[in-house]
């Protein structure tokens, strides 16, 4: 196996002061520099989400005689989409409170903002960066009503600023983002954006050969009562969920390239020609046209006793390679706790025995989990400060996560009926346990179905009026005491 692998697991921190006070334009340079590390930890691991992990198979140094083949797979994204598939599939996170005002009021910001999406496209962030980050502002809805938005954003684009505490709290924020570039000055024009808890400054930076220099550009208020940049870790490292198993993609990668290559070799063998000679050797041309006769139409034809063909190749070694290839997936899935759902583990598994192969990766998404309930219920408070919401607290909110795995249907809707039957829980307790695709919405649903009960309550009513009067809805002790 060529090349060398190289372990580039780092553990970085965003900057920590004690008080936040308005930056001055150098302390913004200056953040904006020390970040280069973290941003190119993102840079790297984007790299490796789309396929170009090409830092190990870049520097082979292969003979160029030889065949060259450098496949790079994207093991990184199919990871990655495993999680996002699993827990943030839009909806499979639902929200409900006991204040069905309130959660209409949250539902119409949601609704506004396409929120399952955003909050999937957060999940997959928090998988392949380590953190997913949210700006929330302000925009109008069709009604011209001023609403909160939030928005995913590039990690690499954001400079998260910690206060001094044992948990640390975000106390600002910085956003710079390339706006413009001029190729023939070697100039980069950025857009820089200073999130404080109370507002927003904007500046202009311009980047020429590693110079930089800054210049204000405005100033305004946010009403959102903490700094309105949000985050969703993926841990306490804001490791990314393959980012300790890089070492582990690069050897499939090169495993890859060099199965590939041996077959390539295969495929360029040498044929050997026994007693036979082409016809006017010593004529160039001749022998170029009898060798092109020869791959045209695949005949040879031996005068002599002695005759023959073959070709030399070499023996390739394809079940070692097989054999280093699967090992290396069964690591990167048992260094990742991320299983393989097309594997042989999960074939027509029982609901119980398929909870078994599951449970690595349920210890990894109950901890993925309680980290990003903390940036939702984080989310929710901030909209709450905005909208002036103080009768409720974003705790009071209960978010729902659903996991989306194959469901033994019969199984849960005997158990459904059971807990039903004995009254153990609630219909809107059941309603909760029942899967997406069946209720994609619960609350809505559980709203039809009180409707629903009301609607059956008067028609109960009517009727009930309609068995104690006569024809004419007349009372029957008055039709009796009339004929008497």
């Amino acid at each position: 196996m060529n090349g060398d692998i190289k372990v580039s697991i780092k553990v970085l921190e965003y900057p920590k002061i004690e008080t936040m006070d308005i930056l001055t334009p150098d302390q913004i340079v200056k953040l904006i520099e020390d970040n280069q590390q973290i941003k190119n930890k993102c840079c790297e691991n984007q790299d490796y989400y789309i396929g170009k992990n090409r830092a190990i198979v870049d520097k082979r140094g292969f003979d160029k005689d030889n065949p060259d083949s450098r496949v790079v797979v994207p093991y990184a994204r199919t990871l990655t989409q495993i999680v996002k598939g699993y827990m943030y599939k839009p909806g499979l996170i639902t929200y409900s409170s006991e204040d069905q005002v309130y959660i209409n009021t949250i539902k119409e910001i949601f609704d506004f903002n396409d929120e399952p999406l955003v909050t999937a496209e957060l999940g997959e962030s928090q998988s392949k960066y380590g953190l997913g980050i949210e700006i929330l502002y302000v925009d109008q809805n069709e009604e011209n009503q001023t609403l909160p938005r939030f928005s995913s954003v590039k990690p690499e684009e954001i400079i998260l600023i910690y206060n001094m505490a044992i948990d640390p709290k975000v106390i600002g924020a910085i956003r710079y983002y390339i706006t413009d570039k001029a190729p023939d000055m070697n100039m980069d024009i950025y857009s820089v954006e200073v999130y404080y808890s109370d507002r927003v400054g904007t500046y202009k930076l311009t980047d020429t050969n590693g110079k930089k220099s800054i210049e204000f550009i405005t100033e305004y208020q946010h009403f959102f009562g903490e700094v309105p940049v949000n985050v969703y870790k993926n841990n306490t490292e804001m490791h990314a969920d393959y980012e300790p198993i890089k070492p582990l993609i690069d050897a499939y990668d090169i495993m890859t390239s060099d199965s590939i290559n041996e077959m390539n070799r295969f495929a360029s063998a040498y044929l050997i020609l026994k007693d036979y000679i082409f016809n006017n050797p010593e004529d160039g041309n001749e022998k170029a046209k009898e060798l092109e006769m020869l791959k045209t139409r695949r005949v040879l034809e031996f005068m002599g006793g002695n005759g023959g063909a073959e070709f030399l190749t070499k023996d390739i070694p394809s079940e070692f390679f097989e054999v280093v290839k699967r090992t290396l997936r069964e690591d990167i899935e048992y260094h990742s706790h991320i299983p393989d759902f097309r594997g042989k583990n999960f074939e027509a598994k029982s609901g119980v025995a398929l909870q078994w192969s599951l449970l690595d990766f349920e210890n990894l998404c109950g901890d993925k989990q309680a980290l990003f309930e903390k940036g939702l219920r984080n989310r929710i408070k901030l909209i709450n400060n905005f909208m002036s919401i103080k009768a409720l607290e974003a705790s009071k909110i209960d978010i729902n996560f659903k996991r989306n795995t194959p469901a033994d249907y019969t199984t849960l809707i005997n158990t459904i009926i059971q807990l039903k039957t004995s009254g153990l829980l609630s219909d809107e307790d059941l309603i909760y346990m029942m899967p997406a695709e069946w209720v994609p919405d619960p609350e809505a649903a559980l709203e039809r179905m009180n409707q629903q009960k009301e609607e059956n309550m008067i028609r109960f009513d009517e009727m009930s009026m309609g068995a104690e009067g006569g024809e004419d809805g007349e009372d029957k002790n008055d039709v009796q005491d009339s004929a008497e």
